[in-house]
């Protein structure tokens, strides 16, 4: 299951780099403008689907070192998930959740971003390698909207909110461009 979900987040970093890559030939400025007052720049927007990584590494790390008894997933926190993944699929907008917008940031470089990610991606592929068998089917990460789910859940949330902000970042993309 360990190199299921390895793939899964390869899928994650190969997604979120393309990102970057679509957008390292833009200025500072270009980078960090956003289209309207009520729209994120792509600096903001990358950033969000980078903080959601991250946050789920650092969350599930530190469950790791509590002592807390697992459970396994339930039939109910199973369909939550799948009712996640259809809602991330549509073209609904979704509130930010609380621990996220909280870290919203008003400016951020290009390069710094892309050391914040590669620095994240490390250490949730040491993470997988080394997460205990015996916890795979149980609840590592609880989700703002559907609460517990398991590593492989996780990740494979983090594949759709990565894809759900595609459209996102190349509609401001083409936006600031044409400014």
């Amino acid at each position: 299951m360990k190199n299921e979900i390895l793939a899964d987040l390869n899928k994650v970093e190969v997604l979120y780099n393309q990102y970057l890559e679509d957008t390292e030939t833009m200025t500072d400025a270009q980078f960090n403008q956003k289209p309207n007052a009520d729209e994120w720049s792509l600096a903001q927007a990358l950033y969000h689907t980078w903080t959601a990584i991250d946050l789920t590494v650092l969350f599930i790390n530190k469950q790791m070192t509590s002592a807390k008894q697992r459970k396994s997933i339930t039939l109910k926190n199973s369909i939550r998930y799948i009712l996640l993944k259809i809602a991330l699929f549509s073209p609904l907008k979704f509130k930010v959740p609380p621990q996220l917008k909280d870290k919203m940031i008003a400016h951020i470089t290009h390069q710094e971003l892309k050391e914040k990610s590669q620095d994240t991606f490390a250490r949730f592929k040491t993470l997988i390698e080394t997460f205990p068998k015996e916890l795979e089917t149980n609840e590592i990460f609880f989700h703002p909207v559907i609460g517990w789910i398991n590593l492989q859940q996780s990740v494979g949330f983090l594949i759709e909110h990565t894809l759900h902000h595609k459209a996102q970042i190349y509609r401001i993309k083409e936006q600031v461009l044409k400014s």
